[in-house]
C-alpha cells in the first residue's frame, strides 16, 4: 500500500488508513477539477472497489469486512461483495439498492448510456444497469458465480447465486485474508481446497455472515437450482489462457525516460533497482532476475518482523 509524504503516518489505521486517507482527498481532487469545468451534469462517476479488504497486515491496521466472511482472495461474501457508489446530478437520485450487480455490468451499462453496440460474437457476462441507477428498479440478472483467484475448467466456479441464495461446491483460504491471527481458520491461507457434496447453502438475506446450512431436504428446489445454473454455465465456459500467469514483461512497464532508446533496457528506474547499474546493455532476463529477487527479500523482512518470528 503506497501513500504519499503528505498522508504517510496521518491516520490511526497505519499504512491502510494512509492510503484510504489520500484515495479519498485525491477523489475530491476529481471531483473538484469536474466541477470547476462545468462538466458535474454530463459526468458520470462511478466508485467501488475490485475485492473484499485485504487481512494479510494485522498490524498495519487492515481492512475489515464487517459481519462478512473472511477477505479479499476467497469466495466468501466478505472477499467479493463491496460497496459501490454511483453519482450523476440530475439523473441518478439519492437511495440505497441492494440489487445484484458486479463489476461486469459496467461495459454493458457505459456502452448503453453512449449508445453504442456490445460485439455480438462474444458472450457479455455483465448485464445494463440502467434501470437500477436511474429509476431504482431490478436488476436484470438474478444470478452470479464466484472464481477464486486461480481457476482451472477441470475446477470451474466455486460457488453460485441465485437470488438471494449462495452454494458454495468448493471453497478454501487465501493469504490475503488472514493467518493465524484471523479465527476463523477457513479463511487463511492453510485452509486447503475443499470440495463440498452437497454444496454448503445459504439465505444470504438473513445470514450474510454464511454461518448456518440450510437443510437439503428442506430446501431441495433451491439446491437442485444451484446445481443447474453450475453446470449450464461450465458446458458454455469457454476459457481463454491466464494472463496472470504469463512471464513478466519488463516492456509492459511504463518507462520513466520517455522517449529514449532502446526500449525496454533504457526505461528502468534507477531508484527502483537499488545497486544494480542500469545501461541499455541490461537485458529484459536480468530486470527480471533483480525485480523478483528484491520482492523475495521484502517478503521475507516482513515475515521475520511478525511475533514469534526470530
Amino acid at each position: 500500500m503506497f501513500s504519499g509524504e503528505q498522508f504517510t503516518n496521518s491516520s490511526k489505521r497505519g499504512m491502510f488508513g494512509d492510503n484510504v486517507l489520500e484515495m479519498d482527498w485525491m477523489v475530491g481532487q476529481v471531483l473538484e477539477e469536474v466541477r470547476e469545468q462545468g462538466l458535474e451534469e454530463d459526468t458520470f462517476i462511478f466508485f467501488t472497489s475490485d475485492n473484499g479488504p485485504c487481512m494479510s497486515r494485522p498490524f498495519d491496521g487492515m481492512g475489515s469486512a464487517g459481519l462478512l466472511k473472511c477477505g479479499k482472495g476467497t469466495t466468501y461474501e466478505g472477499g467479493q461483495r463491496v460497496p459501490a457508489i454511483a453519482y450523476w446530478p440530475g439523473r441518478i437520485q439519492p437511495g440505497v439498492t441492494d440489487e445484484l450487480s458486479s463489476a461486469l455490468d459496467l461495459l454493458p451499462t457505459f456502452t448503453n448510456l453512449a449508445g453504442a453496440s456490445l460485439p455480438d460474437d462474444v458472450i457479455i457476462d455483465g448485464v445494463d444497469m440502467a434501470d437500477i441507477l436511474f429509476n431504482h428498479g431490478k436488476s436484470l440478472t438474478d444470478t452470479f458465480l464466484f472464481y477464486p483467484a486461480f481457476t482451472y475448467p477441470d475446477i470451474g466456479a466455486y460457488a453460485v447465486r441465485y437470488k438471494n441464495y449462495k452454494a458454495h461446491f468448493l471453497t478454501s483460504g487465501n493469504p490475503n485474508s488472514g493467518d493465524e491471527w484471523n479465527p476463523d481458520a477457513s479463511c487463511r491461507r492453510d485452509s486447503p481446497q475443499t470440495p463440498f457434496k452437497p454444496a454448503l447453502v445459504y439465505d444470504l438475506d438473513i445470514d450474510p455472515q454464511e454461518m448456518y446450512v440450510l437443510d437439503k431436504n428442506k430446501y431441495y428446489d433451491v439446491y437442485a437450482k444451484l446445481y443447474e445454473i453450475k453446470v449450464q454455465n461450465e458446458a458454455t465456459m469457454t476459457w481463454r489462457p491466464s494472463e496472470i500467469n504469463k512471464p513478466f514483461n519488463i516492456s509492459l512497464a511504463p518507462c520513466c525516460n520517455p522517449g529514449c532508446q532502446p526500449v525496454p533496457q533504457c526505461c528502468i528506474c534507477p531508484h527502483q533497482l537499488t545497486g544494480v547499474t542500469t545501461t541499455p546493455v541490461m537485458t529484459t532476463q536480468m530486470v527480471t532476475e533483480e525485480i523478483t529477487e528484491m520482492e523475495t527479500v521484502r517478503i521475507q523482512e516482513e515475515i521475520d518482523s511478525r511475533p514469534g518470528n526470530a
